[in-house]
């Protein structure tokens, strides 16, 4: 009998012995599980495998796991909890500044979601009684009478317009033509610079040594020469025929007057040429 008790007794042990050798072991799995919901970003599922983890093993860093998990899920309610907890079993952590700055920032979102959470008023506002719209009045028309034919003008309404465009087209014509006078003399002094260089190089005075820059300046000279002559040209081209389409326009509008002639008994217009 004392064998079988003694017997008894030892599988006990050997039986406790294994479970409490297993018990950080499922700790250590869930923590495990629980660093892998982590980072797919389950933070829900994340914490309660912490928190499983925390039930076998009373490791204060997992309460810092769960405060971190529950405030990325947005459960800014259990996630203070778990940080006070953390706090409170480690007082002189090394974090402890960022973990309670951490707490005042979720107490402000906590207050914020929870405002916004609030139930909307009760009940329900009546509109304003609509009013039937008055019957319309029926519509009465009144005859038009025929307007009076229009009166001719003293000068027709092309005349003015004719004037105003030849003065323009002069005005224009000069303006343009004056840019092309000043680019053709802008061609001719780059052509003068080029000749210059040019005999420079091919006619040297006794001593002269050749300078690689001339021949460069040469080339730039003459590009700038045809450029400014050919801008030059047809800007004068254009202000010429500018100028010629500004005298016609006003020589047309001056040659006809139209004006009326009124008197007792009569009616009638003036038509004046000018030539």
């Amino acid at each position: 009998m004392k064998r079988v008790t003694i017997a008894l007794g030892a599988a006990l042990l050997l039986f406790v012995g294994v479970a409490r050798a297993d018990e950080p072991n499922t700790a250590k799995a869930h923590f495990a599980r629980g660093t892998m919901l982590y980072d797919l970003q389950r933070y829900d599922e994340a914490a309660k495998e912490y928190e499983a983890a925390y039930e076998l093993k009373q490791d204060p860093a997992l309460l810092f796991n769960i405060g971190q998990a529950y405030r990325f899920a947005g459960n800014y309610g259990k996630a203070i909890g778990a940080f006070k907890s953390y706090l409170r079993r480690v007082p002189g952590a090394s974090n402890h500044d960022e973990v309670e700055g951490r707490i005042a920032e979720m107490e402000k979102l906590q207050a914020e979601q929870q405002k916004s959470q609030e139930k909307p008023p009760g009940g329900t506002i009546a509109p304003a009684p609509i009013e039937p719209k008055p019957a319309a009045a029926p519509e009465t028309r009144v005859p038009v009478e025929a307007a009076p034919a229009p009166i001719p003008t003293a000068v027709p309404p092309g005349t003015e317009r004719d004037q105003h465009a030849g003065r323009t087209l002069k005005i224009t014509g000069i303006a343009v033509g004056a840019v092309g006078i000043a680019a053709l003399g802008a061609g001719i002094a780059f052509a003068v610079l080029a000749q210059s260089a040019f005999n420079e190089i091919n006619s040297p005075a006794s001593g002269y040594v050749f300078n690689p820059s001339t021949q460069d300046s040469i080339h730039t000279d003459q590009a700038l020469e045809t450029a400014f002559l050919a801008i030059g040209g047809a800007a004068v081209v254009t202000g010429v025929t500018l100028l010629v389409l500004g005298v016609r326009a006003s020589h047309r509008a001056s040659h006809l007057a139209f004006s009326p002639a009124l008197g007792p008994g009569r009616a009638g217009a003036v038509v004046r040429f000018t030539f």
